[in-house]
């Protein structure tokens, strides 16, 4: 799952969350604030503020940097979903502090009330903001370390290419570069055009007589990778087991029977460009 999926995930669900609150009216009280609060289950309200019929209430309590349920109805047929206990949970998120038992502070409580505090003392607000973080980052590293996306990142492609300069940009200093960066994830092919007629963007380029040939890698055995056509196709990386990507991939490489595994062969690209690898390296790292 790549970055953009994740986010997805994430907000749909988010969205697909069937319980949400939101906030009634407020009073000043000598004993604290009092918070009225609008509990909706599959976006109808099922608690009000001003008694309206076949409708719950709730109100909470806010003093001294805590939270207390002064009093909560729910109707009868959202009961026993456990919809009290995810309602106190978002109560707490949303204001940053904690819920606490009201039989702890003084006040009445009934039996179903009390079930709430059977195995805790109190609600504790969640970090939602370094959560999503966790899960950005999580997903960034694998973003960078298991998926070759980072190969359509049009900085990186020229980070390759500043650093193979002076040399000639060629598709076998390339794939050098790309097996350093991933290591044994990558296998590297090659073919002659000549032997290859159905790779008609070389053979539009070269003629279908041509002795030349071209070098790429494959990651994991699913992605191709090959910056040295990023400039004329818009992207570096297509995937075998997409099916979308089946006539671009037949367009640029052929015949995969035509293909020759030349990982084995491939240069050492630290011993290439002493100089500048690191450079390479350093940038692969934080981009």
């Amino acid at each position: 799952m790549n970055l953009q999926e994740s986010i997805r995930r994430i907000l749909r669900e988010i969205e697909e969350d069937r319980i949400q609150i939101r906030l009634g009216r407020s009073a000043e009280r000598h004993f604290g604030t009092v918070q009225n609060i609008i509990i909706q289950v599959d976006n109808e309200d099922i608690t009000g503020q001003d008694g309206e019929p076949g409708l719950g209430k709730m109100n909470i309590v806010i003093k001294d940097g805590e939270i207390i349920v002064g009093d909560i109805f729910i109707p009868e047929k959202y009961r026993r979903q456990g919809i009290a206990t995810q309602v106190y949970q978002k109560i707490s998120d949303h204001f940053g502090l904690p819920i606490v038992n009201s039989k702890t502070k003084g006040f009445n409580q009934t039996i179903e009330g009390g079930y709430m505090w059977k195995d805790r003392e109190k609600f504790e607000p969640r970090n939602l903001q370094e959560s999503i973080r966790r899960i950005l980052r999580e997903e960034l590293e694998d973003f960078n370390s298991e998926t070759p996306y980072i190969y359509d990142n049009p900085k990186l492609v020229q980070m390759i290419e500043k650093v193979i300069e002076p040399s000639s940009f060629i598709c076998s200093y390339v794939t050098s570069a790309i097996k350093m960066l991933e290591g044994d994830k990558i296998k590297v092919y090659g073919f002659s055009v000549m032997e290859n007629p159905d790779a008609e963007y070389f053979v539009e380029d070269y003629g279908d007589d041509s002795d030349e040939g071209h070098h790429f890698v494959v990651m994991n055995d699913r992605y191709i990778i090959d910056p040295w056509v990023y400039d004329n196709i818009g992207r570096s990386v297509f995937d075998l087991e997409n099916k979308e990507d089946k006539d671009i991939i037949r367009y640029i490489y052929g015949d995969v029977n035509k293909w020759t595994d030349i990982t084995n062969r491939v240069y050492n690209f630290k011993l290439l460009f002493p100089k500048t690898y690191q450079e390479l390296i350093d940038f692969y790292k934080n981009i």
